[in-house]
């Protein structure tokens, strides 16, 4: 809803429907009951235009960021895009504030993103001549916290501070990555891959984590992505991910395994041949329990396949016709748009390699009533 609301925001600008006494009396709504609301429009306004007089509005960044919710949220949305407007000592005073809260992983794990793309900016603005330098050298050093953070991760005689705590390492280690050339290490990769693959042997205080899976999937895909090296250390992992037997009354096990699929598809489109290898483990999910899996499964083959990543051969064929009796409707209509759109006249070869029996139980199931091939024909004759 947020994206339509910044597409109508800037045709708004664009047509001179916002003006500044529209922007004044929605700033009058700040600090009301209408707070929230007031913010969210002047979020999706700060995208597209500058807004008057909201530095005022945001001077208490300190003790916005110190209530991490939704509200901390928005005003760290408008600053992402106003931040331009504060003076150079207010700027550098902010760098400071933003990067120890991260330093001490102070920040809600939602926000470490914006957070840091603000520090990035900012530190563009400061820095102008060494900001690449500069910009390496906090990343990097985020990062080695996170790490060291994470080290005993999987020990036992927690508390939920600690937790937060190591779930909020684990995000800054994700975002962090993505503004330096620094890799993560091989020990911090063995501690995610048992997170995945060893979970049920691990002491009850690491199950106790929220999304603590789901979270190592993110960053081992985020980290595959950026370096071939890392894909071919992550997607065996994820690959096993796949042919792991999971609890379908499980949803966080379950949000787990689709995360992995789709974690797989963005590793094949940048690196083909090393996802290759696990499109049998995609196809065993295609039998999954939860037909939530079995339609990512599907969707994603349908991207892939569409967009010409990966190509129809060997028994991955029949591993998609077998979709087309799958028991969830939704289903068996996206595997039959998948038959259509790739099962063309012009790429048949395929199911005619395959069997003669293949071949015609895909034209008289698929082709529409009243369009019966020549091809048909001939089989029936057969």
């Amino acid at each position: 809803m947020r994206k339509h609301l910044s597409k109508a925001c800037s045709l708004w600008v664009k047509n001179g429907v916002i003006t500044k006494s529209m922007i004044s009396n929605l700033q009058s709504h700040i600090d009301t009951d209408n707070t929230i609301g007031a913010w969210i429009l002047l979020a999706a306004l700060a995208e597209n235009m500058k807004i008057p007089n909201i530095d005022k509005y945001i001077a208490d960044y300190k003790e916005v960021i110190r209530k991490n919710d939704f509200h901390a949220s928005l005003v760290l949305h408008v600053l992402r895009h106003a931040w331009s407007i504060l003076n150079h000592d207010y700027l550098e005073d902010l760098y400071q504030h933003l990067y120890k809260c991260i330093c001490h992983f102070e920040i809600n794990f939602n926000l470490i993103s914006i957070c840091l793309d603000i520090l990035n900016s900012i530190l563009r603005y400061l820095h102008v001549d060494q900001s690449n330098h500069v910009i390496e050298s906090d990343m990097v050093e985020l990062m080695k916290l996170s790490e060291m953070e994470i080290q005993d991760l999987l020990k036992e005689n927690r508390n939920c501070t600690q937790d937060t705590v190591k779930i909020r390492a684990v995000f800054t280690l994700s975002h962090a990555s993505l503004f330096c050339t620094n890799k993560i290490s091989s020990s911090t990769l063995r501690i995610f891959e048992r997170l995945l693959l060893q979970w049920e042997s691990l002491p009850d205080t690491v199950k106790e984590i929220k999304d603590l899976q789901a979270s190592a999937v993110v960053l081992l895909c985020q980290q595959a992505l950026r370096d071939r090296e890392v894909a071919k250390k992550v997607t065996p992992i994820l690959g096993n991910v796949m042919r792991q037997e999971m609890n379908s009354n499980s949803l966080i096990k379950t949000s787990v395994k689709i995360n992995a699929a789709k974690a797989l598809a963005d590793i094949c489109v940048r690196f083909t041949a090393l996802v290759e290898p696990y499109l049998p483990d995609l196809c065993i999910s295609m039998k999954d329990p939860n037909p939530a899996v079995r339609e990512a499964i599907v969707v994603i083959f349908i991207e892939l396949l569409l967009e010409d990543f990966i190509k129809m051969k060997g028994p991955f064929f029949f591993h998609i016709l077998m979709m087309l009796s799958d028991t969830n409707s939704m289903i068996r209509e996206l595997t039959t748009f998948l038959v259509e759109e790739t099962f063309n006249e012009e790429q048949d070869t395929l199911i005619s390699q395959q069997s003669r029996f293949w071949r015609a139980y895909i034209i008289t199931t698929i082709a529409a009533p009243g369009k019966r091939t020549a091809d048909t024909e001939c089989s029936n004759k057969r």
